[in-house]
């Protein structure tokens, strides 16, 4: 990849849009800080001007004096309270900074660092400072710290399950996205036009009612709540055009991104790579629950991006992820909370920008050096509790045997009374009469299932059970995005398809039989002797 500054095509109206929309929040800011003072200033006027009215104490009078002393008062400290909250709701914040996971060196990474270096020149702005691997399908560069855009910080978040589906030139396109934003010729309002619209947001909120948590609170909310209402129906028309101004310079702001994105790594690639980014994103956080986690608290630790490879190739999971990029695809609105463009907008967009760049089509994850100890790493930082024991290295082909098959093994032990007499070939049957059979699963110690708790548990069971008389009889075993599926051969039997497909009707029972028949485990016992005894 050529490296160096790269001169990418200007966009002046941008930066006038942008310049416009600072100055709108900028007098944004002073107007609320201008009606702020004014519930300080105005209730307060409004006591002093009546405690000082001349009301005698006699009569009518004195009644009015009586009451409306009181309430101005509380009124005037309402005021107070209101004032404070909202100028306070208008002071910058530094939220503190959470590690998304591992912090990467350049030493240990001298390839991975070499590439953002190289992507960072192209831009002309300095290289990320702190570089973290994160378990998402995400490859993020922000901006941490600072106070109004000064003495602020880049960081460059790269998730492993991104690294292992992307090539190299698409992870410079994603990289190059992300670093677009920090872009001096474009983007330098960025962190001030974010900082004034989270400040404005704040304010807002602090408008609105809520729940009082204490005392001291409940009085400032009884008697600040019209004044309240008052700044928010003050500020909320001139809120609402700022707000549709604004998102309509992050729609710019983000094409623009995507279009520095194309100059720098290629619209291909571009292109290529946000499709990825946006179809696996939910598997990223599934993957972690559902295929790692029983097996590190089972105190193994499989290779983590190949695990991921794996998962993803479950034929449910690729067909619900295909249909995950299709809605993503079809949407055609924007909710006020996303104001960032929609796939089809940014896929349609980039043509009109395209430049190729070379792409080997190695797959980035070569860039990751020391896989194995970087990896542990960001599986302590996602199960702390990890940290304390030592986890023994596997290969995927042995999870089922070492994990799976010990916790099936005693689930088996504990039902043997249940299961003795069960076959495969008598599956059907059990399957169609699930709440009959399911009354005589005995409730564990200290426990009393419910209904849906009991049908439940025999699910497990007896697909725990099945899983046993395959794996026993030679069988291979694959746990891919939740389902059990066993190899032999040229057959292929995916145990959690087939059960619900008995429960449902859609797989006939004579159908059943003759599969386990074919196989010559149909008058197998669900519960050996061994297992039984153990």
């Amino acid at each position: 990849m050529k490296s160096g500054r790269v001169s990418f095509p200007p966009a002046p109206y941008l930066w006038i849009q942008a310049l416009l929309a600072l100055v709108a929040i900028v007098v944004a800011y002073l107007l609320t800080i201008a009606l702020s003072i004014a519930c300080l200033v105005l209730p307060l006027l409004a006591f002093w001007s009546f405690v000082n009215s001349g009301l005698s104490y006699q009569n009518w009078q004195g009644f009015l004096r009586a009451m409306g002393t009181p309430l101005l008062g509380c009124l005037a400290v309402g005021g107070i309270g209101v004032c404070v909250m909202s100028l306070w709701s208008l002071f910058p914040r530094r939220a503190p900074f959470q590690a998304p996971g591992p912090r990467l060196s350049p030493i240990d990474q001298g390839r991975l660092f070499s590439e953002i270096r190289s992507i960072a020149e192209m831009f002309g702005i300095p290289v990320p400072g702190e570089v973290y691997l994160c378990g998402d399908m995400a490859i993020l560069v922000a901006e941490r710290n600072g106070f109004f855009g000064f003495g602020r910080g880049q960081i460059l978040v790269v998730g492993l399950p991104a690294l292992q589906l992307l090539t190299v030139g698409q992870f410079r396109a994603m990289v190059a996205a992300g670093s677009a934003h920090l872009y001096a010729g474009d983007t330098a309002l960025n962190p001030w036009i974010n900082t004034l619209m989270s400040a404005m947001a704040r304010v807002l909120n602090s408008s609105k009612p809520a729940p009082p948590a204490g005392p001291l609170s409940a009085f400032f909310l009884a008697y600040g709540g019209p004044i309240r209402l008052a700044l928010a129906s003050s500020i909320s028309v001139y809120w609402k055009l700022l707000l549709r101004l604004c998102q309509g310079l992050t729609l710019r702001l983000e094409r623009r991104a995507d279009a520095l994105a194309c100059y720098a790594a290629g619209t291909n690639a571009f292109v290529s790579g946000l499709r990825l980014m946006y179809r696996y994103w939910p598997a990223s956080k599934f993957y972690w629950n559902v295929q790692v986690a029983p097996i590190v608290h089972a105190g193994f630790f499989p290779p983590l991006g190949e695990g991921f490879a794996r998962f993803i190739g479950a034929p449910r999971l690729d067909q619900s992820s295909a249909e995950f990029l299709d809605t993503q695809m079809n949407r055609r609105e924007r909710t006020p909370a996303d104001p960032r463009p929609l796939l089809h907008d940014r896929i349609a967009a980039a043509p009109t920008h395209r430049v190729e760049r070379e792409d080997s089509g190695s797959a980035a994850i070569a860039l990751l050096e020391k896989t194995e100890e970087t990896e542990l790493r960001l599986l302590a930082h996602l199960f702390p509790g990890t940290a304390s024991r030592p986890l023994l290295r596997i290969a995927w082909s042995d999870i089922g045997p070492a994990v799976y098959g010990p916790a099936w093994r005693a689930l088996v032990a504990e039902h043997a009374g249940f299961l003795a007499g069960l076959n495969p070939q008598s599956l059907p049957g059990v399957m169609q009469d699930l709440s009959g059979f399911s009354a005589r699963i005995p409730n564990p110690p200290g426990m009393l299932l419910s209904a849906l708790q009991r049908t439940t548990r025999l699910r497990t069971v007896l697909q725990s059970a099945l899983a046993l008389v395959l794996m026993d009889s030679g069988w291979a075993f694959s746990a891919q995005a939740g389902e059990l599926v066993f190899l032999k051969d040229e057959m292929r039997v995916n145990l959690s398809e087939e059960l619900v497909g008995l429960e449902t009707g859609r797989l006939a029972g004579e159908t059943w039989l003759q599969r386990w028949r074919q196989w010559g485990l149909a008058d197998v016992p669900l519960v050996s002797a061994s297992t039984a005894a153990s």
